[in-house]
C-alpha cells in the first residue's frame, strides 16, 4: 500500500467527475473499477476494515448502475470512505459500523407536504423511510378551495395534488398566480386517460405528473427530486462574472439538465420526431439572440458576435414561409 496516497488522489479526481455528471456511466464505472481493485489489494494484505469500507463504496456504485444515477448522499459517503482510507490502511480508522450509527443520529431533512386528495396519498409520505432519507409531515384535504387557503397560510415545501379532485386544474392555476405559492413545487397524480391531460399540467408549470396507479416509492422519490431541484435553483441564479467560454458552458449545462437531467431515465433513449425542428430551434435562437444582446450591453460592446445565424423565431418563421412558397410554386 505504499502508493495508497496516489491512488486516493486519483479516486478523488474520479469522484469529482462523477459529481459533475451523476447520470454519466463512464466516470462512475471507472471509479467502481479502481475501487474494486483497491478492495482486492486490501483483502490480500488482510486489511479487513479497509476492505469493508471499500466494499461499501463499491456497493453504492453498483446500486447506482441499476438506478442510472447516483445520489448526492451516496457520493458524500464515498468521499468519506476515501478520506478514511489512509487511516484504515494503518489500522487507525474508526469502524464503519460506528460511523453508520453516527449517521443515523445526524439530523436529516424534514419537509412539510400539503396533500390535496385522499389520505392514502399522504400515507406514502408518512411511511418511515430507509436510512438517510428525508421525512415528511402532511396536511391533507380533498377540497381545492381549502387547499388554496392552506397553501397560502402554511407555505408547505411541496404540494401533492390528485388530479381527479374537483377543480384540480383551477387550483394549480390559482397557486401559480399567487405570489406566496407560485414557487412551490407541485406533484400531480392522476388517471390521465389521454396524454393531453398530463401535458396540460406540465404546461401550467407543475414539477412532475405521475400516472395512476403508482407506487409509494415512486411518489416519495418524485417529491424528494422536486425538493432537490427547488433547492438547487437558488445556486444557479448567481452567474457572477464568468468568461464568455464559461458562460457558454453554463448555459449548455442548464439546457442539458432541464431536458435530460429532469426527464425519466427510462425515456432518454426514446427518439423524438421533430423533422426540421422549427418549433425547437425558433425559441432557442430567440433566447440566444437575447443572451447576445445582454453580453454586448454588459461589456459595453467589447464582445461582438460575427457570422450568419437566425435571430430568433422571426427568422425561422420567415424561412418556413419561404419554403412553403417554393413548394406551392
Amino acid at each position: 500500500m505504499a502508493s495508497l496516497g496516489k491512488k486516493v488522489t486519483e479516486l478523488r479526481a474520479l469522484l469529482g467527475r462523477v459529481r459533475v455528471t451523476p447520470e454519466g456511466t463512464q466516470p462512475r464505472e471507472e471509479l467502481r473499477r479502481k475501487l474494486h481493485a483497491l478492495g482486492q489489494g486490501a483483502r490480500m494484505m488482510r486489511l479487513d476494515a479497509m476492505e469493508r469500507s471499500v466494499c461499501e463504496a463499491t456497493g453504492l456504485l453498483d446500486r447506482a448502475s441499476d438506478q442510472r444515477r447516483i445520489e448526492t448522499m451516496d457520493l458524500d459517503t464515498i468521499e468519506q470512505v476515501l478520506e478514511d482510507l489512509p487511516a484504515l490502511a494503518w489500522g487507525e480508522g474508526v469502524a464503519r459500523s460506528s460511523r453508520e450509527e453516527e449517521a443515523q443520529r445526524e439530523v436529516l431533512p424534514h419537509f412539510h407536504a400539503l396533500v390535496v386528495g385522499p389520505a392514502r396519498i399522504a400515507d406514502a409520505l408518512l411511511d418511515e423511510p430507509s436510512t438517510r432519507r428525508p421525512t415528511f409531515e402532511c396536511d391533507t384535504t380533498p377540497d381545492a378551495q381549502a387547499a388554496f387557503e392552506l397553501a397560502r397560510s402554511s407555505c408547505p415545501d411541496v404540494i401533492v395534488l390528485d388530479a381527479d379532485v374537483e377543480d384540480a386544474s383551477e387550483l394549480v392555476e390559482a397557486l401559480m398566480d399567487e405570489p406566496l405559492t407560485e414557487s412551490l413545487p407541485i406533484i400531480v397524480v392522476g388517471s390521465f386517460l389521454t396524454a393531453g391531460e398530463a401535458s396540460l399540467y406540465v404546461a401550467m408549470g407543475v414539477a412532475k405528473t405521475i400516472a395512476k396507479p403508482t407506487s409509494r416509492e415512486t411518489l416519495r422519490a418524485a417529491c424528494e427530486e422536486a425538493l432537490r431541484v427547488r433547492d438547487s435553483k437558488t445556486d444557479r441564479l448567481v452567474l457572477g462574472e464568468p468568461t464568455l467560454e464559461q458562460l457558454g458552458e453554463r448555459l449548455a449545462d442548464e439546457i442539458r439538465q432541464a431536458i435530460v437531467g429532469r426527464s425519466d431515465p427510462a425515456m432518454r433513449e426514446l427518439r423524438v420526431p421533430l423533422g426540421e425542428g422549427t418549433e425547437i430551434m425558433a425559441p432557442l435562437w430567440g433566447a440566444i439572440a437575447r443572451v447576445r444582446e445582454i453580453v454586448m450591453s454588459r461589456t459595453n460592446g467589447a464582445v461582438r458576435f460575427g457570422g450568419p445565424g437566425p435571430e430568433g423565431a422571426i427568422a425561422y418563421a420567415g424561412a418556413d414561409v419561404a419554403r412553403a412558397d417554393r413548394s406551392r410554386g
